[in-house]
This record gives C-alpha cells, structure tokens and sequence, in this order.
C-alpha cells in the first residue's frame, strides 16, 4: 500500500467522539440569600399579625371575665330584689287598708322592678351565652426554612422565583389576615352585646329606681303626718328603692361601668350629653346644661379607657335675646 493509500485509509476511519456528561442547570441566583429575605418579610408580617391577635386575645379574656361577672351579679341583684319585695310585702300588709291603698301604685312599681330584674335571669341562654367561654379558633401560619426551599429550589430563573416567593407571601398574609380579623369579629360582638345588655336591659330598671326615689319622698314626709303610727314602718318600706338601687350599683361598679359625672353650668358636650329639651333661662349663657333628666354612665375598656355607655339626657339653656344676637 503507497503512502497515499493509507493517508486515505485513515481519513475514511469514522471518528469516536466521547460522550460528555450533561451538567444539572444550576440557579441564576443565591437561592439561600433569596430564603432568607423571604423569611425576613415574612416574619416582619407575622409579628405585626401576632401583636394584633394577642391583643384580641386578651381583649377576649377581658370581655369573656365581665360576661361572668355579669350573670352572677344579675342573679344575685335579682335575688336580693326578690327577698326586699318579700319584705316589702309584709310591712305593706300591716298597714291600714287606706294607706295600703295611699302606697299602691308604688308598691305595684315595685314588684314591676323586681319582675324585670327576674326576667333578666329566667330566660337563661341569654346570659349564660354572655358568660360562656370566648375561644379564639385559628392559628397564625409561618413557613420553615425548608418549606421556602421546596417552594423555590426546582426554579432557576431569579425572575420566577421571586414572583413565586410573593405569591406565597401574599398568600400567607390572606390566611393570617382572616384569623386575626375573625379572632376582632369574636371580641367586638361579646363587647357589644355585654354593652347593649347593660344599656338596654339593665339601665332601664336603674332609672326606674331612681324616678322613684325622685317622687316619693315628698308623699312619704305627707303620709308620715297622716299616720304617725305607721311612721317608721313607712321608713323600712321606702328604704327598699334604696336598697334595690344599691344592689344594682354594685352590679355596675363590678363592671366598671361609672354614672357620668355631669352638672348644671357645663357646656354641652354632644359626645357625652344628649339634649332632650331647650328652656331660656337669662341666668345662663346658651348651650349650658340647665338640667339633667337622666343620668348617663362610661365604662372602662380593657386599656384603661372610659367610654360613653349612655350619653346623658340633659335639658340645654336657649335664651331668645341671644340667639337673635347671633
């Protein structure tokens, strides 16, 4: 074989390539500096979440306490009430038939007191819902290091991963979002209806306690004249408005539930007075609270602060002369 041949020969030899080993495609980015910062915005949301869930945490406890408080100091104002009646009824029963018949309508208004106070208790579920137990349901989510990685460690471009991480984030915050803002849902509903029982139930029994003590005692001083002998019985039954108003004071002192403090002179405030009237009176300047028809009371939340309950029914001074002025 020539030279030529076998230059030929060789050159027509097929040529064996080696296979080379395909490299895994590796991430455009530092996936543990991308965790990490997903992490820290994460728990930076997280904590505002928790601050606000432990705040209506002990909110709830707050609430749920002065719902326990409420059935037992209502049943045992009730109770109280029930037994003044009781005595009430004996002393009215040894007096002569014409002052029996002089007190009726205040002993009638007595017992219609004492029935109130009673209807309070007897429905049961209504109270008993206010006292019961205030559980907060769901739990504030945070992933772990290691769920962030799974999420994230098939992604190779930085773009994506990013998108992902904020999807993810987003997502989270939703479902913390909901927790907390059910757990406030939970908390301002036992609130409000403590506070409305208080306002609604409660004071109008208060108030009629206290109209009493306002007209009596002038028709006591009379009848203490026309039957002297009587005098001092008429004394113990009439200690009984006292007596049942005492009872239900302490109800709203251990609720930390306070009668406003609001007197004749002061300018209207329309946050915590309610004009109910106007009369002139040239003694005082307009807009001063010339009267107060019915007391208003403030309870204390569970920072400290008092709010209104009930605004104060006031009578405001207008006096013709000034308002023309004006």
């Amino acid at each position: 074989m020539t030279t030529s041949e076998a230059q030929v020969s060789v050159q027509e030899e097929p040529k064996v390539l080696e296979e080379q080993p395909t490299a895994d495609l590796q991430p455009e980015f530092d996936l543990d500096e991308l965790i990490a910062s997903a992490r820290k915005s994460e728990e930076a949301q997280f904590e505002d979440d928790r601050q606000q869930y432990d705040a209506n945490l002990e909110e709830a406890r707050y609430w749920e306490k002065h719902g326990k408080t409420l059935l037992s100091e209502i049943e045992r104002a009730a109770d109280a009430a029930k037994q003044i009646i009781v005595e009430n009824r004996e002393i009215v029963a040894a007096f002569p038939d014409e002052l029996q018949q002089e007190i009726k309508n205040h002993q009638e208004g007595l017992e219609i007191i004492g029935r109130m106070l009673e209807r309070l208790v007897t429905p049961g579920d209504r109270l008993k819902k206010l006292a019961s137990d205030l559980e907060l349901s769901g739990d504030l989510q945070m992933h772990t290091e290691q769920e962030w990685q799974a999420l994230i460690e098939e992604i190779t471009e930085k773009e994506l991963a990013l998108k992902k991480i904020q999807q993810e984030l987003n997502s989270i915050g939703k479902d913390n979002y909901k927790v907390v803002s059910l757990s406030n849902d939970l908390v301002k509903n036992r609130k409000n209806q403590i506070l409305s029982f208080l306002e609604k139930q409660v004071l109008p029994i208060l108030d009629g306690i206290y109209d009493g003590q306002k007209h009596l005692p002038p028709r006591i001083e009379e009848f203490r004249h026309r039957y002297a002998e009587n005098a001092a019985d008429l004394d113990a039954w009439c200690a009984a408005y006292n007596k049942i108003g005492e009872e239900l004071e302490h109800v709203f002192e251990q609720l930390e539930v306070h009668e406003m403090d609001v007197v004749p002179g002061a300018v209207i405030d329309f946050e915590r007075h309610e004009p109910c009237a106007v009369e002139p009176d040239p003694s005082m300047e307009n807009d001063r609270i010339k009267e107060i028809t019915r007391k208003g009371y403030e309870y204390v939340t569970h920072c400290g602060e008092r709010l209104v309950l009930r605004a104060a029914q006031v009578v405001v001074v207008k006096n013709e002369n000034e308002t023309q002025e004006m």
